[in-house]
């Protein structure tokens, strides 16, 4: 699919009972639209939902496990920032694909974000092809439960028990987002205003943040804050986490979802699953993990050009100009303050093409602390 397309793996039927015969022999089911999503449910085996026959809405026997991963589908849909790849493991085709070989690991799509569909399985899986790739980012939220209040000071450590990750050793992915906050949403899927309320988590609408900062700012820029971190579709937070609770989760790797009143619902975060393993490195910042994973994708993409060229100084020289460029558009941003490309001589008098980029990523304010001072007397107000 064309523009900026979202993966999630399902492990309880999205592709065995709402794909195509020749999806289903894959695997793999493109979706593009809400509207093909809706479509779609008329694909379902007659009687699949007991009486009721084929579905012609989600209600019509869709629950448990299914419901939550066809759902988190549909919310990302409703973003209109492009389509949903999903992998399928529950077919007869696929019945013995684990969490770390699906459908979507070797999936030719260009996908370039994966999100947990609500179950266990769904968050294993998109972490383990994230980590792998090591050029994107898997959403991971917090589907199993809530997030134990208040928050220890010492750090939050169900990971396990709360984003479905027991026996997982993923969790130290530099490309792991884990997403503190499920929303309260109307099922509604054709805006004929039901009323039916349930919850979900919110890594569908995270990934979705991705694709519009993908979209109408910057590859490599963190999508939190006012300004692209903006949650839809929320009629009220499960929990709503106290700055000192959103402090103490991002230390240990988690983003809360916050509401603000009058302005709405926000992803606020910088973190990755590599803060959530206690790492103090960069690479637990989410907005050095951005700038890294635009790197490998452009510059290793074009250093890929030169394979199997000859090694000279000439096409040396050619790459580090095309480098120069992709990073000089990063550093205009403000994201990183400085940058150099190198070809050592040294390194490449043999058959290996070797490159050296030095980056300087900048700080982003991820609080404000605002002081007002009366000139008159000194005193200082913190707002």
């Amino acid at each position: 699919m064309a523009g900026f397309t979202a993966g999630l793996i399902s492990n309880y039927g999205l592709v065995r009972n709402f794909a195509t015969t020749a999806e289903k022999s894959v695997g793999v089911m493109p979706v593009a639209t809400s509207n093909d999503w809706l479509a779609r449910l008329s694909y379902a085996p007659a009687g699949v939902w007991g009486s009721t026959g084929r579905p012609v809405k989600p209600s019509d026997g869709i629950t448990g496990s299914l419901a939550k991963e066809w759902w988190s589908v549909w919310n990302y849909l409703q973003y209109n920032v492009g389509g949903v790849v999903v992998g399928g493991t529950g077919d007869n085709s696929w019945q013995t694909i684990g969490v770390t070989y699906t459908p979507l690991h070797a999936s030719t799509e260009n996908i370039s974000v994966f999100f947990a569909g609500g179950t266990t399985f769904s968050a294993a899986a998109a972490a383990d092809i994230a980590t792998k790739r090591g050029d994107c980012f898997a959403v991971v939220g917090n589907a199993l439960q809530g997030i134990t209040q208040p928050v220890s000071a010492s750090g939050f450590t169900h990971f396990p028990s709360t984003f479905g990750l027991d026996g997982f050793t993923g969790l130290t992915g530099t490309n792991v987002i884990y997403v503190g906050g499920r929303k309260n949403m109307f099922l509604d899927y054709d805006g004929s205003g039901r009323t039916e309320v349930d919850k979900i988590d919110t890594a569908s609408d995270v990934a979705a943040n991705i694709a519009k900062t993908n979209l109408n700012a910057n590859a490599w820029s963190v999508p939190s804050g006012f300004r692209r971190g903006g949650i839809n579709g929320v009629i009220s937070l499960e929990q709503n986490f106290t700055n000192s609770e959103s402090t103490l989760l991002q230390d240990s790797g988690v983003n809360p979802v916050v509401s603000f009143t009058g302005k709405g619902s926000f992803f606020m975060g910088n973190s990755t699953g590599a803060a959530a393993a206690g790492s103090t490195s960069s690479r637990g910042m989410l907005n050095v993990a951005s700038v890294l994973n635009y790197v490998r994708a452009e510059v290793k993409g074009l250093a890929n050009e030169y394979l199997f060229e000859p090694n000279t100084e000439s096409n040396r020289s050619q790459f580090v100009t095309r480098a120069n460029s992709i990073l000089d558009g990063v550093k205009s941003s403000g994201s990183i303050s400085n940058y150099s490309v190198i070809c050592p001589p040294a390194d490449n008098t043999g058959i290996t093409f070797t490159a050296e980029i030095r980056l300087t990523p900048t700080n982003v304010a991820e609080t404000i602390t605002l002081r007002v001072i009366n000139s008159t007397t000194s005193e200082i107000f913190n707002l």
